[in-house]
Order: structure tokens, then sequence, then C-alpha cells
């Protein structure tokens, strides 16, 4: 079912706020916060399990402001993102997290090809999101990331919202 760009954009938000507002994803966004080492194990161990049995709003709320995990371990963080969004099939979950495929990005951009590549060619993006990928994207290509120039021509090829906020 085809909906207006408006409606994604809401869509996606949506998505993301009914998780964080649910039980679950009102841990996962407290558990991205917390520094403390002992409790390590148990964090990972959770967003493991939201990542790979929890519905789709709780996986939304996951990848929402998951990269805020770096500041307890960056790798470990980072391989858990980038397998979780890698194999998401879902492309309102894969949305909900772009603030932190920003940082993300940042981190080890060649590695979450697969998912920026599903983010480029998507029809259903809106105008924020797909702004927000633009420029996340264009950035990458200043920065001479590898994947970069394939993946912000797959997105100006296939998104009319983005072409219209390159220009404007």
């Amino acid at each position: 079912k085809k909906q207006s760009s408006q409606s994604n954009v809401i869509m996606n938000h949506e998505l993301a706020m009914a998780g964080i507002t649910a039980p679950y994803g009102s841990a996962a966004r407290a558990l991205v916060h917390v520094k403390d080492l002992e409790l390590k194990e148990m964090i990972f161990g959770a967003f493991e399990k939201i990542f790979s049995e929890g519905p789709r709003e709780a996986r939304a709320a996951a990848l929402f402001q998951f990269a805020y995990l770096m500041n307890l371990d960056q790798d470990r963080a980072f391989d858990l993102f980038s397998s979780s969004v890698n194999s998401e099939v879902d492309i309102d979950v894969l949305v909900s997290g772009l603030w932190s495929f920003g940082y993300m990005g940042n981190y080890k951009f060649d590695a979450l090809k697969p998912a920026y590549s599903k983010m480029a060619v998507s029809n259903e993006l809106g105008d924020q999101d797909s702004h927000s990928l633009f420029i996340q994207l264009y950035g990458a290509y200043l920065h001479n990331e590898s994947a970069a120039q394939n993946l912000l021509y797959m997105l100006l090829d296939n998104n009319r919202h983005s072409c219209a906020g390159a220009v404007n």
C-alpha cells in the first residue's frame, strides 16, 4: 500500500515512538545510556534478544539512539548495530535508526553499506528521512568513504525527496 511522503515521515516516527512508549522500548532507551562495565554483558544480551526476537516497534526503539552504546564498548556496539541493520528487512525499522547511522557511519562506514543500500533504493522514505540520509551519504562522500559515491548516486536516482533536498 503506497502512502504519501508525509504519511511515511509520520509513520516512521510513530514506529519508533510506539516502541519507546512500550515497556521494552523504555528499557532500551534507558539501557543505551548505561556506562557501567559490570552491566555490559546484560545490556548487550538484552539488545541481542530485541534484535533477534523483538517486534518491529522494539527493534525500532532499540535502533533509535543505539549509538550511545558506543560509550560502553565501541567495537561490540558497532558489531551488533551493523549485524542488526544489515540483516533488517523492515525499512521503517531501519529508518528509525537514522540518528544512530550518523554516528555508526562515522565509525566504519563501509560495514553499513548493505543497510544504506536498502534505504537508498527505498521508495518509502519521506522528506525528512530522505534528507537525513542524503546528508549522511554526502558527508561520507566528502570524507572519501569508498562506498559513499555509489550509495549517494543510488539515493539520488531512486528518491525524489533526496534530489529536492539537495538543491533546495
